[in-house]
């Protein structure tokens, strides 16, 4: 969903006659924090992928650990660099679908019925089977169910999405457009 945020949000701003140039005033003095909360979870994912020894036990052993590491990171990163309403709409999604993957042993619940709404039932089976590292499917048992991937999306590229997707989508569109739209003058 976040390419499809970002598309939008740069159409639009070009329909109000903003400028691409000016996403670069985006402050993001929180790099360093963002970074080390990418890297974090880039580094998960590729270990859980290409290896299956001793390393890849350890880090389902820790997953919770790593997946609050990459959240805490991450959002703290975003609002060191600002407090605006676009960077605290953003921390909040994301500290939603944190929370929600924490919760619920450190991965994403998923809606079953969501999924076959949105037309993409082969991944109920790939999902129930264990075999995602980011992702479960959602059962009785999931805590914070309403945080979890529960509206399908059955559009362009189908796929379910969360509450805290939409709050970081309408952050990422509002910080977009607030400094696309930036006088010229700023910027001489």
């Amino acid at each position: 969903m976040l390419f499809e945020t970002l598309a939008v949000s740069i159409v639009v701003g070009l329909i109000r006659k903003g400028k691409i140039k000016n996403i670069e005033s985006i402050p993001v003095k929180g790099w360093p924090f963002i970074i080390a909360g990418f890297l974090v979870y880039i580094s998960t994912l590729i270990i859980l992928k290409y290896s299956s020894g001793a390393l890849s036990s350890w880090i389902f052993s820790n997953i919770i650990l790593l997946v609050s590491t990459y959240y805490f990171f991450t959002i703290i990163g975003i609002l060191i660099s600002s407090m605006s309403v676009g960077f605290v709409l953003i921390s909040t999604g994301l500290g939603l679908n944190g929370l929600a993957s924490i919760v619920n042993g450190g991965r994403m619940p998923v809606s079953a019925d969501a999924l076959s709404i949105a037309g993409l039932e082969g991944n109920i089976s790939f999902l129930s089977g264990g075999k995602s590292s980011v992702h479960i499917l959602a059962d009785a048992g999931t805590r914070l169910y309403y945080l979890a991937d529960i509206i399908p999306v059955p559009l362009i590229i189908p796929k379910v999405i969360s509450i805290g997707d939409i709050i970081l989508a309408i952050g990422i569109f509002l910080t977009i457009q607030k400094y696309m739209t930036l006088s010229n003058s700023l910027h001489s």
